[in-house]
């Protein structure tokens, strides 16, 4: 059976151990017994459950994923969620998608609090969620609009080890190993082009960032006022021109645009 200590290495993923517990909000004894391969009582266990974002059972028993993922297939499960947690605090939503396709991963992060003892730990809660949604209905609208949405470059290995439950919010977020995100101005519209207009096989990650930047950078200079709908479609059709072309990403042009524009919207 794999030791605890070798359990809590997977999860400090790097991170030495003493400021790791400073930061957790445990003193340096506890630990350092954490460290020679002591399970921890039920009060630190659940800061680690919180703060991490591990599975308990995993930190216990070494049994199933060391991180705790929530499979959603409806669209309504995750709109429910998401307000749940917006009541909490405000949210940041990290999408993590593959060009070789394969799902998506929705990290949900925002501020939180602990109880430990006598005192009030500040933490950042995180909800790690594998998607397999049909489609994207008004449901999601809302939240599209009214939170923090980032697109996170990955590729099919990392994509498979974050469906897996092998990651966690630090080491996607805080271990400076990945690719900075890509703030997403119309999260909607995006998710509807990763879902529906192009296979997602067929995906550039490259190519996808720069049409997104392209667009919406024209979209502003021309002062063009598009809805989520026509974000979309624009999306969609330039991504599709720049494929027929075989135009990479630092290949597409601004003033090409303008007929796609005058097409589409």
């Amino acid at each position: 059976m794999e030791l605890f200590s070798h359990r809590l290495g997977h999860l400090l993923a790097g991170r030495k151990i003493h400021p790791w517990g400073a930061a957790l909000g445990v003193s340096k004894g506890a630990a350092e017994t954490m460290s020679k391969g002591q399970v921890p009582g039920a009060e630190i266990l659940r800061l680690i459950r919180y703060q991490e974002g591990a599975s308990l059972g995993w930190l216990v028993t070494g049994d199933g994923a060391p991180f705790v993922l929530e499979h959603c297939d409806q669209a309504q499960v995750l709109a429910d969620a998401l307000a749940d947690e917006a009541q909490q605090g405000p949210l940041t939503l990290h999408l993590f998608y593959a060009d070789a396709g394969g799902g998506q991963v929705l990290l949900l992060t925002r501020p939180g609090q602990l109880q430990y003892r006598q005192r009030r730990l500040a933490y950042r809660h995180a909800r790690l969620w594998t998607l397999a949604l049909p489609e994207l209905p008004a449901e999601l609208q809302a939240h599209c609009h009214q939170h923090d949405w980032l697109w996170h470059d990955c590729d099919q290995a990392l994509l498979g080890q974050l469906q897996a439950g092998q990651l966690g919010p630090w080491l996607l977020l805080d271990s400076g190993r990945l690719p900075p995100p890509v703030p997403l101005a119309d999260p909607l519209a995006q998710l509807q082009l990763a879902v529906h207009k192009v296979p997602c096989g067929l995906i550039s990650t490259a190519l996808m960032r720069a049409v997104i930047q392209l667009v919406d950078d024209t979209a502003e200079e021309q002062q063009l006022a598009l809805d989520v709908a026509q974000r979309a479609r624009v999306y969609t059709a330039v991504y599709r021109h720049a494929q027929r072309l075989q135009l990479g990403a630092d290949a597409l042009a601004g003033e090409s645009l303008q007929a796609l524009f005058e097409v589409v919207i």
